[in-house]
């Protein structure tokens, strides 16, 4: 009977500590390989080991996708914008990832991030982030798409996401990692591409809200901005997500 007990209790324990186990979260370090934060907390400050503060042109604070005020930065899709000073930590070649929350009130062409390729006088998203839609046949209605773009070797190459709501918060993650190229929504994978040619990007600022020519300004709300110099495994960018 003593021994029937014992083994009860035994196998209840293990029963208990493998539950444990599997419901233990996975943690991450935020901060490895973080090269540029923009929390947008009120002020446009890099929380990374960087500390490059950004400038802004006409944005307002906003509520951010918590609906606390003054934590994200609003763009009233005319002329306003951020600017991120020019530095190598963000001159990526083969290898980074990029994580944005943005939510837009509107479905025409918009751009979101935008990095110059090396060449000045050629607008061309060494890596950069729009909003757009797909026109399509008469048959299908014009589908509205995240849109993450780079240029290696100076060829433009995309990956959209379909489908996106109006005013509503997401979670854009955007990867290149040797020779593929990822998009991920609101922790999700969404599609993947390979790709051929090292990055080559300019000593122009990075542009949030708007591109070089200005003809596409984003309207909208932006919060968050993290960048990377590796590329994130999935589990770390379904982690950041529960941020």
């Amino acid at each position: 009977m003593r021994t029937t007990y014992l083994i009860s209790c035994l196998i209840a324990l293990l029963a208990f500590s493998s539950c444990s186990v599997e419901e233990e979260e996975q943690t991450f370090d935020l901060s490895q390989k973080l090269v540029a934060h923009y929390a947008f907390d009120g002020n446009t400050k890099d929380a990374s080991n960087f500390n490059v503060t950004a400038t802004t042109s006409g944005v307002k604070l906003t509520h951010d996708r918590y609906a606390n005020p003054n934590h994200a930065f609003y763009f009233d899709g005319i002329d306003d914008k951020i600017l991120i000073p020019a530095s190598d930590h963000i001159n990526f070649t083969t290898e980074f990832t990029i994580n944005v929350w943005i939510k837009t009130d509107a479905n025409h062409l918009q751009q979101v991030l935008f990095k110059n390729v090396s060449d000045d006088k050629e607008i061309k998203a060494a890596y950069g982030i729009s909003l757009g839609h797909t026109p399509k046949d008469e048959i299908q209605k014009a589908t509205n798409d995240i849109i993450f773009s780079i240029a290696p070797f100076g060829i433009e190459q995309e990956l959209r996401k379909f489908d996106y709501e109006k005013e509503t918060w997401y979670m854009v993650t955007c990867i290149l990692k040797d020779d593929t190229m990822y998009l991920y929504i609101n922790g999700k994978p969404a599609v993947l591409k390979y790709i051929n040619g090292e990055l080559s990007t300019s000593a122009l600022p990075l542009i949030l809200g708007s591109d070089p020519t200005a003809k596409n300004p984003f309207q909208g709300s932006i919060d968050d901005l993290r960048m990377y110099s590796d590329a994130k495994s999935l589990d770390f960018i379904e982690y950041l997500y529960k941020q």
